[in-house]
């Protein structure tokens, strides 16, 4: 029979353990996430001012709902922002790391 040598073993539970508690952690986020309106997201995160969110609140990651009535009309609500994704990067510091792109075609 084959054996991996202790260290290995070891090596190998710390990536399973982590991946799994990554992966549960993410899930657990999705599941439970808080979407938040603008006014909203400014008065839970001050460090975004309504200026700043009109220069670069596009950065941001986010969403509004869509909807095409029965004549071909889009009607869309206001942009919705995910607070805990939003808290995460916050947190780990890729908030640090939005950069405007020109993608001029």
């Amino acid at each position: 029979m084959f054996s991996l040598p202790r260290e290995l073993t070891n090596a190998i539970l710390g990536c399973i353990r982590f991946t799994l508690q990554k992966c549960l952690r993410e899930w657990k986020d999705e599941n439970d996430e808080v979407w938040l309106c603008e006014d909203e997201l400014i008065k839970q995160f001050q460090m975004f001012s309504e200026g700043w969110m009109k220069a670069y609140g596009k950065l941001l990651p986010r969403t509004r709902g869509e909807v095409t009535d029965e004549n071909g009309v889009v009607h869309v609500t206001r942009w919705t922002y995910p607070r805990n994704k939003i808290q995460r990067m916050i947190a780990e510091g890729s908030i640090k790391q939005l950069r405007i792109t020109n993608n001029k075609s």
